[in-house]
């Protein structure tokens, strides 16, 4: 039976092999959908950034200024 040994651990040896190389594909198949979704994130927040900065805009362009109603109806605050 020694004579058979080889070929089992060489049997062995690919059962491995092919089981670390479908979870290797697995993890690259991760990371291709982490680089997307990395990508559409970024669109993202480039939008907000965009909305922020045109939202900043339309309020100093407003000209608003506040003012202290109570004290213009007369009430004092303690």
């Amino acid at each position: 039976m020694t004579w058979l040994e080889p070929s089992v651990q060489s049997a062995l040896g690919k059962k491995s092999y092919f089981e670390k190389l479908k979870e290797a594909e697995k993890l690259k198949d991760n990371v291709v959908a982490l680089e997307l979704e990395l990508e559409r994130l970024k669109s993202k927040f480039s939008a907000a950034e965009i909305n922020l900065d045109a939202a900043r805009d339309l309020l100093e362009a407003v000209d608003f200024e506040e003012m202290d109603l109570d004290a213009e109806l007369g009430f004092v605050k303690p």
